[in-house]
């Protein structure tokens, strides 16, 4: 299965992206490529280690191995205090030889190569563990192979975490689950949180759903006391992909909106109903309009600039409706000016919308 590997990018990709790179990795790990691993296995390859732009207090660390069907890429941040043998100096360094290590359960990495003004590459061996692989036989994952022990070891697959989901009610993971877990950071702690909200009967793909959609305790409670009680987990994600945050709920509520639910918000959200466009619709003098009528004037486009535009032509008690018609029969000043030029009075919208119907052709 020819695959891209590349599990964590250092470039903004948007969630369902993330997702399914992760799951085409976890796939093609969890599916048994290459053979059973002996003693004398190991895996060698590239690597390179760059500055987070974001965290000073992390590199990059990207990995590439070859193999018969193309190069395989691995990246991901890294504290420096978990790459024994490097230091903050040789990062700064204008050039200096490095040797370092990435201690994981699952087996040892082993890094050597050069640095050159905060930009590292050179080689890497990753050798695995044998009293990793006997652990994980005990537990019923057998014949793991190269692939599988490489990427158990870049995801810090550990036998104490596999251990704790057990005892947190999931006993029988498969490799694939096992590795979601890791990836996604689904601890005993955050599986005991969510069952304290209510979510008692979560299984492992919708926690890994929580986790992707940053379905936090935190940000479950805090809607719980906007009055947003008793959601289920499909609607906090909803809330999560329409960014419904606490504070642009708070917003709404303080603009008059108490009563909206949580349909009425991601609603709002879609049609780009902000605080902002409220306080704008406001402003215009139309006074504090309901949520549909707002929705209907970011459908038809009127914007602050177009009501301006039309009262500079005259017509200064124009309704929405008169407004929504205008965008409708494509009225505009131009279009009022030209009437106008052409011997109408063009002062009534009603009259304007009749020309522009009947007398389209002549205006």
């Amino acid at each position: 299965m020819n695959i891209n590997r590349q599990m964590f990018s250092a470039t903004a990709r948007p969630a369902w992206f993330g997702l399914l790179l992760v799951c085409l990795f976890v796939v093609w790990a969890s599916a048994g490529r290459g053979r059973a691993t002996t003693v004398q296995s190991a895996v060698e390859g590239t690597w390179s280690i760059e500055p987070r732009r974001k965290d000073d207090n992390k590199i990059q660390l990207s990995l590439v191995v070859k193999t018969s069907d193309g190069n395989h890429n691995y990246g991901r941040p890294f504290e420096l205090s978990e790459l024994p043998g490097l230091t903050r100096e040789q990062l700064a360094s204008p050039q200096t030889d490095v040797a370092f290590r990435l201690v994981r359960e699952a087996g040892d990495f082993a890094f050597t190569g050069t640095f050159r003004a905060g930009l590292g590459a050179g080689h890497f061996k990753f050798t695995p563990s044998q009293s990793f692989i006997a652990a994980m036989r005990v537990r019923g994952y057998d014949n793991l192979s190269e692939d599988k022990l490489f990427s158990a070891a870049t995801i810090n697959v550990t036998t104490s975490g596999i251990d704790a989901l057990k005892a947190a009610g999931f006993p029988d993971l498969t490799l694939e689950e096992v590795f979601k877990t890791a990836i996604f950071q689904v601890t005993p702690d955050f599986i005991r949180e969510m069952r304290s909200l209510g979510f008692k009967d979560l299984g492992i793909e919708e926690l890994v759903k929580a986790r992707i959609f940053k379905i936090t305790p935190e940000f479950a409670r805090e809607m719980s006391a906007l009055g947003f009680k008793d959601l289920g987990l499909e609607e906090l994600v909803k809330a999560r992909i329409h960014k419904i945050t606490p504070e642009f709920a708070r917003e709404m509520s303080a603009l008059g909106f108490d009563n909206l639910g949580m349909e009425d918000l991601i609603k709002a959200r879609i049609f780009k109903v902000t605080p902002e466009f409220v306080r704008q619709v406001s402003d215009l003098g139309f006074g504090r309009q309901p949520l549909e009528t707002l929705v209907k004037l970011q459908i038809f486009k009127i914007t602050p600039a177009f009501v301006r535009e039309i009262r500079a032509v005259g017509l200064q008690n124009m309704t929405i409706e008169d407004f929504v018609k205008f965008k409708i029969h494509k009225i505009d000043a131009d279009f009022i000016n030209r009437a106008r030029a052409k011997g109408y009075a063009a002062t009534d919208p009603e009259e304007l919308v009749r020309l522009r119907i009947h007398n389209s052709r002549e205006l």
